[in-house]
């Protein structure tokens, strides 16, 4: 399995080279750029695009076919996607769009000026464009924002038959996995897979057949909570209803892939203390914008952590080598923390950590915390004992420190994701500096409150 992912990357990495090469020579021989990205999969093309220049991009579209065009325009990246969709001509981009289910089309409305919207929307069928205006009334991060109206629907008193000729009807549809099945208020009744209706007798009732317990999504639903449910289930299609329980639309398998995607990515991006989702393609002051606002938390941190050294140099000025080792402290207790916090903010996501499991985790984070810090507390002691031999003390002191501050670094990573998620704010944002500089602070204050304690005991 390996040896044929390397094989289809270094494919990859042949095609893009290729394709390079045909723009190297002037003019560009349209004919062979023709030819070429009749052998690429669209869906490679709609990476490959950010590796060229807007002149080259607008070329590459002007040789695909339409069909093709409108495959590599949905799947390409948002900043070439922008970059097309503002500069091709007009009619060039309706030919397009016409090749595009109604989703999709409104997803890429949102990136057109008003003017070149209005245009747009003209130059569709009248259903397609009703369609459209239908769906962009949903908020793009809903459930309604993510759905598509083309799906197959009977009443639930149809026959296989009835579904059978249904489904020759609309072989050219994006996904038909399920029939779904109304009352005559279109209200959704049940479902039944197409794969069901091969074994069913022909003129049988549907109704006799179909699942009536469906899981199911209200239109104003967020994209996050859907694609948890599409993993909980295990589903590839989740039918979308309205207010009054009237089918309005289908959530597709690859949307909820494209969801699940996006939600890790921003999870990723606030865990690390970025506001946004910066590329690496995005603008100099762009990227210093995201990751300043969480950094100045962290300054703020710093002249807290300062004030708390400060007031224990009177400690350190005892016996200096003390101070030497704050820096692995903290790097200790806060590798731990960060460490917690990050598994507690994956499992408020997949679901598996909860408020309601507060007492068990607590009891588990306590437990991991005490094992993992008296590991690190014995081999350090150890170590500076081994070090410092005439100064048992110093020993004594980090090793008691160390344990105790990675002890309740594991109880912060738990409780701070947890407060978060029970005052509504995104638990992925006390993964990252929120965590980490008050780790820092709190390991500051136990690392001299018990130093200085000590020193006059021992």
């Amino acid at each position: 399995m390996e040896d044929i992912q390397a094989k289809t990357g270094n494919l990859l990495d042949d095609e893009l080279e290729s394709l390079q090469e045909v723009f190297e020579k002037t003019p560009v021989d349209l004919n062979m750029l023709r030819d070429f990205l009749l052998l690429v999969n669209p869906f490679d093309l709609a990476g490959f695009l950010s590796e060229f220049d807007k002149e080259q991009t607008l070329t590459i579209f002007a040789v695909l076919d339409k069909p093709t065009a409108a495959i590599v325009l949905d799947e390409t990246d948002e900043q070439s996607k922008i970059q097309i969709v503002t500069s091709i001509d007009v009619m060039e981009l309706i030919r397009i769009v016409r090749e595009m289910p109604p989703d999709e089309i409104a997803d890429l409305l949102e990136y057109l000026s008003e003017q070149r919207r209005n245009l747009v929307l003209s130059g569709l069928h009248q259903d397609d464009r009703e369609e459209v205006h239908e769906l962009s009334k949903y908020a793009p991060d809903t459930a309604g924002g993510l759905m598509t109206t083309e799906f197959i629907a009977l009443p639930a008193t149809s026959s296989v038959y009835d579904a059978i000729q249904e489904i020759r009807k609309h072989t050219d549809m994006e996904v038909i996995h399920n029939i779904y099945l109304l009352d005559e208020f279109q209200r959704l009744r049940g479902v039944i897979a197409d794969r069901e209706l091969l074994r069913l007798d022909l003129f049988s009732k549907l109704n006799h057949h179909m699942r009536t317990e469906v899981v199911c999504v209200t239109a104003d639903m967020d994209q996050e909570e859907v694609a948890k449910l599409a993993s909980k289930y295990n589903i590839t299609a989740i039918p979308v209803i309205d207010g009054n329980g009237r089918m309005v639309g289908v959530i597709t398998h690859d949307d909820i892939l494209d969801v699940i995607e996006e939600e890790r990515e921003e999870d990723f991006h606030r865990m690390a203390g970025l506001v946004g989702a910066p590329t690496t393609r995005a603008g100099v002051f762009s990227r210093v914008g995201s990751r300043l606002p969480f950094l100045l938390v962290t300054l703020l941190g710093v002249f807290v952590i300062a004030a708390l050294v400060e007031r224990a140099e009177t400690t350190f000025s005892e016996i200096f080598a003390l101070a030497a080792f704050i820096p692995g402290v903290l790097a200790l207790s806060g590798n731990v923390g960060l460490q917690t916090a990050t598994t507690t903010v994956r499992g408020l996501a997949t679901g598996d950590v909860s408020l309601g499991r507060l007492r068990a985790l607590l009891f588990s984070n306590v437990a991991q915390g005490l094992c993992i810090g008296l590991v690190c507390a014995a081999l350090a002691s150890g170590a500076i004992y081994l070090l410092y031999s005439n100064e048992n003390s110093i020993s004594i002191i980090v090793g008691v420190s160390m344990f105790a501050t990675i002890s309740v670094s594991s109880i912060l990573g738990l409780v701070i994701p947890l407060l978060c998620a029970a005052v509504k704010v995104d638990p992925a944002l006390a993964a990252g500096p929120f965590t980490s500089t008050l780790n820092d602070m709190v390991a500051v204050t136990i690392y001299t409150t018990i130093g200085s304690y000590m020193l006059h005991v021992l």
